[in-house]
């Protein structure tokens, strides 16, 4: 939501303050009979976004486990501090994160050595189911939770999946269709190109 003060034709114009009406007549008046700060008095309004951020905490891990430049590093610390930066971009861009979730199968490596972690950094984990064949539905689970959002929470104003993978086009389409800002954070090297 925009919040937007409409200017006066006046020189110099006021505003009232906001507030009680007590305080407004309180408040000394201009020579133009208005009352209130000037302009130049008044803090500007940024509009403020709230994001929601989903992480496929498993595909972010083994993205950093393959590139060859980061053998020897740990990549537990590598992917905290990815989302680290992620929610101080957002602080910075306007647009704090007030839901984050995190996917992963947190009862085997590497999700049962960072689910503590996420969940004080903000991103609440979410226990995903491991198949026969070691695929976990991580995506489907995620994909479920953007959905429901996106229908349920409409204070949720952009999107934020941490993900290269192609699986979740159809619900990127699905968000930019229902008017909500998508970001996508992923490792180049293996982001899907329909995603870029």
């Amino acid at each position: 939501m925009v919040r937007a003060r409409i200017a006066s034709p006046l020189p110099n114009p006021r505003f009232a303050p906001l507030g009680p009406r007590d305080r407004r007549a309180a408040a000394p008046a201009s020579s133009h009979g208005c009352s209130g700060p000037t302009v130049s008095e008044l803090s500007i309004f940024e509009p403020v976004m709230h994001a929601a951020v989903f992480v496929d905490f498993e595909n972010l891990f083994l993205s950093l486990k393959n590139r060859e430049e980061l053998s020897g590093l740990r990549i537990r610390e590598l992917s905290l501090g990815i989302l680290e930066q992620l929610k101080a971009r957002l602080h910075k861009d306007k647009a704090p994160m007030v839901l984050g979730r995190s996917y992963a199968a947190f009862d085997t490596y590497p999700g049962m050595e960072v689910a503590h972690d996420l969940a004080l950094m903000g991103f609440d984990p979410q226990y995903v189911l491991v198949g026969h064949a070691g695929k976990n539905s991580a995506d489907v689970q995620l994909a479920c939770d953007v959905c429901r959002v996106l229908y349920r929470r409409p204070d949720i104003d952009a999107i934020v999946i941490v993900s290269g993978d192609r699986d979740f086009i159809p619900i990127a389409r699905q968000v930019l269709e229902e008017n909500r800002e998508l970001r996508v954070v992923a490792i180049p090297d293996s982001t899907s190109g329909d995603l870029r």
